[in-house]
């Protein structure tokens, strides 16, 4: 990335490869105190391996969701718009999440601060633009179909295998 991150991402990058233990009381001290408690869905034992686990924490009134591996934090998704996709829409992350980079942003403007991606994807006319934070981290950014910033996703370059 040819600007570095700044603002309230900071947080949540920090979190990315955590274990579970304590992780609650991290998660209240990056949304300062906002968040409440988060719905858990368990992957069902027999899409995993042995002795494996697989879980979704969703923090629906901050536009969170956290997918845990073998109790590691391996991805991090921020929603900053609602798009009505989901059954319970998350509620759009309430303040700019990036200091550089409005939550509206297009992909031009996104471009224009971070540089040419690593690599694009997408799927449905909406597009992502994936950038690496540091060698075991990266960060996504989603647009929707209007060119919109409408999430973005922090991971571990190498997820935990099953």
């Amino acid at each position: 990335m040819e600007t570095q991150l700044n603002g309230p991402i900071t947080n949540y990058i920090n979190l990315i490869g955590r274990g579970i233990d304590g992780i609650q009381e991290q998660i209240n001290k990056a949304t300062n105190g906002l968040v409440g408690e988060p719905l858990i869905e368990d992957t069902d034992e027999s899409f995993l391996g042995a002795g494996s686990t697989e879980s979704y924490w969703s923090y629906y009134n901050m536009g969170l969701e956290l997918l845990w591996r073998n109790n590691i934090l391996v991805s991090l998704s921020i929603f900053l718009q609602d798009d009505g996709s989901y059954e319970e829409p998350y509620i759009p992350f309430p303040q700019q999440l990036i200091a550089s980079l409005p939550n509206e942003a297009t992909i031009d403007e996104l471009v224009s601060i971070f540089g040419q991606p690593e690599s694009e994807g997408g799927i449905g006319g909406c597009k992502n633009l994936r950038y690496m934070i540091s060698p075991e981290k990266y960060i996504v950014f989603c647009f929707n179909g209007e060119s919109t910033l409408w999430s973005v996703q922090l991971g571990l370059t190498r997820v935990l295998k099953h």
